[in-house]
């Protein structure tokens, strides 16, 4: 198979590629698919209470802000969310997130990648912490530099490298909600 007949049947299945290329470290190409939906029988669309899962969105009322300039990740993270529960409001750039956070609209989590054209993750977060000081926040990165490794991260803030696996996506965020919610439940 060609390269434009993986893209074409990758694009048609809903995922996308994504290709790095590197001097001296060759070519990567990472296929992303979306994952087979099932269809729920009836009994499985009401389990009994017993069998629910825990979702700390669906616990918390979680509504996560996800900013991601890249419609098709946005897409996957989104779904993601959805999956395990959460709410979901999405921004395609760092100043549309920022005024999502301004508008006051409440939000349990902000979810954003780094390297955003304008206005970028890291000023995004800065900016939602100074409004919302508890405000749980996961960053996003594809990049292996330095920077991404020494960032000062303030309580409640977790950085997630990409490539990265949609459950690893959903464990982190369980943990920030958990560690949200965790003090609530002491008192």
């Amino acid at each position: 198979m060609g390269l434009s007949q993986v893209y074409g049947f990758v694009k048609q299945s809903g995922g996308f590629v994504r290709i790095e290329s590197a001097p001296q470290k060759g070519t990567s190409v990472h296929i992303y698919l979306p994952g087979r939906a099932q269809l729920p029988s009836v009994a499985a669309q009401h389990p009994p209470a017993s069998d629910r899962v825990y979702s700390p969105c669906s616990k918390q009322g979680g509504k996560i802000l996800v900013v991601e300039d890249q419609e098709e990740v946005r897409r996957q993270i989104v779904t993601t969310l959805q999956g395990i529960g959460c709410k979901t409001v999405e921004a395609g750039d760092g100043s549309t997130g920022l005024k999502l956070v301004e508008s006051g609209e409440p939000f349990d989590l902000l979810v954003s990648d780094i390297g955003l054209p304008g206005l970028n993750g890291l000023q995004l977060a800065h900016a939602a912490r100074a409004a919302y000081p508890d405000l749980p926040i996961l960053l996003i990165t594809g990049y292996a530099g330095k920077s991404a490794g020494t960032l000062q991260l303030a309580a409640n803030m977790e950085v997630l490298r990409k490539p990265f696996r949609l459950d690893e996506l959903a464990a982190r965020v369980r943990s920030l909600f958990e560690r949200a919610v965790a003090p609530e439940e002491e008192l």
